[in-house]
């Protein structure tokens, strides 16, 4: 396969100035060797100088997180989850993608316009839990129009079944736990000498943190690797971004949008007013409607 550069850009209407439509080889060679432009990618974001300051963070608790994108091929993403813990509000979220975060953000204040930061397949949802309101909001990570997707739901009442069985980790005891969670069935494991109704991501409803939980396909598994307490420097802080944007939608038109751009990555981006170009032989080529495959999407919450 030719080896294509593949671009981004903000364009507005039928065509960039200048740029021809993907011709069709080029497109037969994306379907062939299943091409992907990478849109399940987190877009690492310019954080602005304010943040909001939620609670004082009481315990912060750090995950080994595995998952599967492509549940053919079934390579396994990797990343490091980081569980902030305040006396009424938590919040789980990608440290790798913060720390990318960061990295451009530093860049940007020295003036950098071309960031060299290679984004990588790291979890996108950022899960914030107002325990008092029985709410969790929700942040999902995209390219899709640089925009971060925002909802927020009630606060999910999992139904669990206590099971025989232990395992100790990181030295705490742990018990066995089982539930179904929007189409997946999970196994967790939690120990009461943390008696924290609180685990990673949405999970929640036990008598002790959660330190281990995986769904039984093992397509998502989180493991604790670290635990630390807070003190009154540490905060639950919620960042925003300096240039893109927060849009508030549905939990269902979240996954709508989601769905929509793996299955149709360059259409997607189009009738988002962006534009997945490619450059051939110092040629700009940009791709429309189908001209790139599907790409794999294996969701966490399959309904």
């Amino acid at each position: 396969m030719n080896k294509f550069m593949l671009l981004f850009a903000f364009s507005v209407g039928t065509c960039i100035h200048g740029y021809s439509q993907l011709p069709a080889y080029m497109k037969e060679q994306f379907y062939q060797h299943h091409a992907r432009a990478g849109v399940g990618k987190p877009y690492s974001m310019v954080l602005s100088p304010k943040c909001n300051i939620l609670d004082t963070c009481i315990l912060k608790v750090t995950y080994s997180l595995c998952f599967v994108i492509d549940t053919v091929k079934r390579d396994k993403m990797k990343d490091i989850q980081l569980l902030k813990l305040g006396h009424k509000i938590s919040s789980c979220f990608s440290y790798l993608l913060y720390q990318k975060d960061s990295t451009v953000t530093a860049l940007d204040k020295k003036g950098v316009i071309n960031m060299p930061i290679k984004n990588e397949y790291l979890f996108p949802e950022e899960v914030v839990t107002y325990s008092t309101k029985n709410q969790i909001q929700v942040r999902y990570r995209t390219e899709y129009d640089f925009t971060n997707l925002c909802y927020v739901e009630a606060l999910p009442n999992i139904q669990w079944t206590l099971s025989d069985g232990h395992e100790n980790i990181l030295g705490y005891n742990c018990q066995k736990a089982l539930c179904e969670f929007r189409g997946r069935k999970y196994i967790a494991w939690y120990s009461t000498e943390i008696p924290i109704n609180a685990g990673p991501y949405k999970f929640h409803g036990l008598p002790g943190l959660i330190l281990a939980i995986s769904d039984m396909a093992n397509d998502y598994c989180w493991e604790c690797i670290g635990i630390q307490k807070g003190n009154n420097n540490d905060f639950v802080s919620q960042y925003k971004g300096k240039y893109m944007k927060d849009k508030t939608v549905t939990r269902e038109e979240t996954r709508s949008i989601i769905a929509r751009l793996h299955k149709d990555p360059a259409g997607n981006f189009y009738l988002s007013k962006q534009s997945m170009n490619v450059i051939d032989g110092g040629k700009y080529y940009q791709a429309l409607s189908g001209d790139f495959p599907p790409e794999p999407y294996n969701p966490i919450e399959k309904e």
